[in-house]
């Protein structure tokens, strides 16, 4: 279990999100007790369903690498704020695409990508 001190790290370390919201893709994070949740959003653009099923598999590939880009850098920085290493264990991980623009008069669709990562602290 993490003491007061290091919960107040992992808060400065995860004040900021990587990533801005002027940009397609970011990750935030959320810690209820030992529990971290990392997650990654990203916007879809496409004209139909077959159009959006060909990129998924680049959304979720972009959402693995930028989650392993933020865990790899909250390690570091906590190691560096609190002088020992932290362990994280995933526990489970899920994923959906939200519909939130359509146009009757464009074939153009925007949706949500986001991808949850549910770790345990030790």
């Amino acid at each position: 279990m993490l003491n007061s001190e290091e919960v107040s790290a992992l808060g400065q370390i995860f004040n900021t999100t990587f990533g801005y919201s002027s940009q397609t893709m970011k990750v935030t994070s959320a810690l209820h007790g030992n529990a971290l949740i990392l997650k990654f959003m990203s916007v879809i653009q496409f004209a139909s369903e077959e159009s959006m099923q060909k990129q998924m598999s680049s959304h979720e590939k972009d959402g693995n690498e930028c989650i392993e880009k933020a865990l790899k850098e909250m390690k570091a920085q906590f190691k560096q704020r609190v002088g020992r290493a932290i362990k994280v264990k995933e526990k489970s991980r899920d994923s959906d695409v939200q519909l939130v623009s359509v146009n009757p008069h464009t074939p153009r669709k925007v949706a949500y990508y986001r991808l949850n990562v549910h770790l345990e602290v030790e």
